[in-house]
């Protein structure tokens, strides 16, 4: 059929190596989803941390402000002052726990676990040394599967216009078979019997395809 079975099979091929490679994708991409949110995590911890000594610092603040009042070196104004700054950072710890909370709730989910599961994260994020520029540019080209997929998606339209291409070639058939036929009649004392190979051999030139 001008060759488009042999096209038409290395396109079924890319197509399997496609799928592998949206397989390898959604697990990379969870993978990433996974380290994302317990980063994220260790991240809100140490903001409630810095929060915790804002509240430290305005619960000093106010102590002294209430001494200072008291001896009548302070207005009460500054007092006041003291303990909004207070009650402000007290209710960013709330709002910040909460965030966690809703952190850790996140990745039970992504991680296909009861959301209540309880659980202690690292205090800090560890950097490692940077890695090299070109020897990182040179990882994504060679190993980023979404350019992979796209390189992949771009040899099967390939193979595709090759599918449509063939179908302006000529076409060569060929049939054998093997024939036996008897007929036999009780009134004659012959039979009608026909038996032998036969080979068909077609050829197609298509004129108009497009």
């Amino acid at each position: 059929d001008g060759g488009k079975m042999y096209v038409t099979k290395e396109k079924l091929n890319e197509m399997q190596a496609l799928g592998e490679l949206h397989y390898k994708t959604m697990v990379q991409q969870t993978i990433f989803n996974v380290i994302n949110a317990y980063y994220d995590i260790v991240r809100q911890n140490q903001q409630l941390i810095s929060i915790e000594e804002v509240i430290n610092y305005n619960t000093e603040r106010v102590t002294l402000t209430e001494a200072g009042f008291n001896a009548g070196t302070l207005a009460k104004t500054d007092l006041l002052l003291a303990k909004i700054d207070l009650n402000v950072a007290k209710q960013n710890a709330i709002n910040q726990e909460y965030s966690i909370a809703t952190a850790k709730e996140y990745l039970n989910t992504i991680l296909a676990q009861d959301s209540g599961i309880e659980f202690s994260v690292s205090d800090s994020i560890s950097i490692g040394t940077m890695p090299n520029q070109d020897e990182l540019t040179q990882k994504v080209n060679s190993s980023n599967l979404n350019l992979q997929n796209l390189k992949k998606q771009i040899d099967i339209a390939k193979l595709t216009l090759q599918e449509t291409d063939a179908l302006s070639m000529p076409k060569v058939g060929l049939r054998w078979a093997y024939n036996l036929f008897q007929n036999f009649n009780e009134r004659t004392p012959f039979d009608n019997r026909t038996f032998g190979p036969q080979l068909m051999a077609t050829l197609l030139v298509p004129l108009y395809t497009r």
